[in-house]
């Protein structure tokens, strides 16, 4: 059986969002839990891994009229329509059409599915609580920051899931159906 630390994301259990992050102690202070890193631009990303419900490959996007710059469009996915966002914008980065090696992430919010464009998705990882620390001084004033991690000589910076799910994408959504 394969450890689920290695685990390369298009090999994620469909429709399983949880199946891949049950605790576990270790020698190195126990496992706090498992996420989802990725790269958008320069940055390395994570997501909670519970908070993911799949990786997919990028598909071609039904543009939106009218859409904020940060909705790429729009997907069905197994019947159900969603938006996809870029979060280019939000971290500083410049405006950049999806391309073929992308990827979506399906993410749960508290609100609904969406799918989050991300140029590459790494790995699931394993994360010990002495790799994990809550944002500090400057960073704490960031929405969309939950935590931090180091592992490898990489830090990965954890988004707050529900923080990219803003009243903006509400009010869009709004419009739409007006």
């Amino acid at each position: 059986m394969q450890d689920k630390s290695t685990i390369e994301p298009s090999e994620m259990p469909l429709g399983e969002p949880h199946a891949l992050q049950e605790p576990k102690t270790s020698d190195s202070g126990g496992i706090e839990g498992y996420f989802l890193a990725f790269r958008i631009g320069d940055r390395q990303l994570a997501f909670p891994l519970d908070k993911v419900e799949r990786v997919i490959r990028m598909v071609a996007l039904v543009p939106v009229p009218e859409a904020p710059d940060w909705i790429s469009g729009l997907i069905n996915l197994q019947g159900k329509v969603m938006p996809v966002i870029t979060l280019r914008k939000r971290l500083g980065l410049p405006l950049k059409t999806a391309e073929l090696d992308h990827r979506i992430l399906i993410m749960h919010t508290r609100n609904r599915r969406l799918g989050v464009i991300a140029e590459d998705v790494e790995e699931v990882m394993a994360v010990s609580r002495r790799h994990l620390a809550k944002p500090e001084g400057a960073l704490k004033k960031s929405p969309l920051l939950n935590a931090v991690v180091r592992k490898n000589n990489v830090v990965y910076l954890v988004l707050e899931v529900d923080q990219i799910d803003t009243g903006a994408l509400i009010e869009f959504e709004e419009h739409l159906v007006d």
